[in-house]
């Protein structure tokens, strides 16, 4: 009996104290585009299957449209309440990237006792000609939600998926340079989003000459960076926000 005492007791302070964070995923979200609405589904629908691209590829500079606002969160938590207990944030992994990162002003709103942190962005670049080419597929956007800790502290993070290739999520890039601070952005997001493999076009003028695969586990040692120091980052921030609510 003691010895369980001592070991719940042990284990708690890692998760109190410690930065690792745990992840699992709870549901997922499609979103097609036909015009300027939306069809917004709770499935795997719009997961795209990748395809090796034939090269040299020529890519076109896209303009990126995400959505980003929290209504399809919302509406996903009004159909699957369950997912949300214990939860204290929600958010988008490209909002959860910055944090990692140590950023840490951002817009917060507060919805049915949940703290929302969500942004918009776009921009126009190769990256969503390169996955096209990778899918065969356009104006479609997939998402996987995860329950996910840091420390003390429990969020649901809705992160982007590009593809899938042999039942693993995968994610597709573009670069011109490939630097280790680029490489730092990448294992960032594949770890948000429970990513095993990041796929690299490398981009001459505006043509893949060269594709470069490498697992997200691999990362770290490849940009020569610690991975807990970004994960603490995360567990200190969202710490902070929660007891600056609570005073």
């Amino acid at each position: 009996m003691w010895l369980f005492a001592i070991c719940v007791f042990i284990l708690i302070l890692i998760v109190v104290i410690g930065g690792a964070s745990e992840s699992n995923e709870v549901a997922t979200i499609s979103i097609s585009r036909s015009g300027r609405s939306f069809r917004l589904r709770f499935d795997k629908s719009e997961l795209k299957k990748y395809q090796e691209p034939k090269l040299p590829l020529v890519l076109k500079s896209r303009k990126v449209i995400r959505h980003r606002s929290i209504q399809p969160l919302q509406k996903l938590i009004k159909k699957f309440p369950e997912i949300t207990w214990g939860i204290q944030f929600v958010l988008y992994g490209s909002v959860l990237r910055k944090i990692f990162c140590g950023e840490k002003n951002f817009d917060i709103c507060h919805r049915d006792g949940l703290i929302f942190i969500v942004e918009k962005s776009g921009g126009g670049n190769y990256g969503k000609s390169f996955e096209e080419a990778c899918t065969k597929k356009s104006d479609s956007q997939f998402c996987a939600v995860y329950r996910q800790k840091y420390g003390a502290v429990s969020v649901l993070v809705s992160a982007e998926i590009d593809a899938e290739q042999n039942g693993e999520y995968i994610e597709l890039k573009t670069t011109e340079n490939l630097t280790n601070e680029k490489l730092l952005c990448y294992w960032i997001q594949c770890y948000i989003g429970g990513i095993s493999k990041v796929i690299i076009g490398e981009v001459k003028n505006g043509v893949v000459h060269k594709l470069r695969k490498i697992k997200t586990a691999d990362i770290p040692q490849l940009a020569k960076f610690n991975p807990e120091k970004y994960i603490s980052n995360a567990s200190n921030f969202f710490r902070k926000k929660l007891a600056s609510r609570k005073l």
